[in-house]
């Protein structure tokens, strides 16, 4: 994947793990889309400051890029830096398998995208999994909620999901 980290972060605490967590995030993705796939993107990854909007988000520009913006208040934290970072680089996946070009996000993207996060989070923390389920089931977006729902019936198997992916008409 053709991708960049915000310089700017290097020198906020614990820089190492927040690099660390997004690339084995992105190796992972790698796996599981293939070069092809993950290649046709080019993302920026930053992370939100005070004042700087809804995070975590990811922002078509240009119809040539796409910005990840985090919101990340310790970088210590990466059970939370794979949990978002999961969930926005899969929206970017949707515009590397669709097309990069703007578009109205569905809810059950969101619910995808949702799933997505626990089934990284399975692969990576699995000891740490039913915390984050909890997490999920209390957010107030019904579309995340949903997410919980689907990884299951999934058996938070990753290709299922992929293959769930590809059968939107977007």
């Amino acid at each position: 994947m053709n991708y960049e980290i915000n310089g700017n972060l290097k020198e906020e605490k614990n820089f190492s793990s927040f690099f660390e967590w997004v690339s084995n995030t992105l190796n992972f993705f790698t796996k599981t889309f293939g070069k092809r796939v993950m290649n046709k993107i080019e993302v920026y990854i930053d992370n939100a400051t005070d004042n700087s909007g809804y995070t975590p988000v990811t922002t078509l520009a240009l119809k040539k890029y796409i910005f990840i913006k985090l919101g990340i208040h310790d970088f210590g934290k990466k059970e939370q830096i794979v949990y978002q970072f999961s969930h926005e680089l899969c929206h970017a996946v949707f515009y590397a398998l669709y097309g990069i070009k703007p578009r109205q996000i569905s809810s059950f993207e969101e619910t995808i995208c949702s799933a997505m996060s626990l089934i990284v989070l399975k692969e990576f923390f699995p000891d740490h999994l039913e915390y984050w389920i909890s997490y999920v089931r209390n957010l107030e977006n019904p579309d995340y909620q949903n997410g919980v729902v689907l990884a299951s019936y999934l058996q938070f198997d990753i290709f299922r999901l992929k293959e769930e992916m590809k059968k939107l008409k977007l």
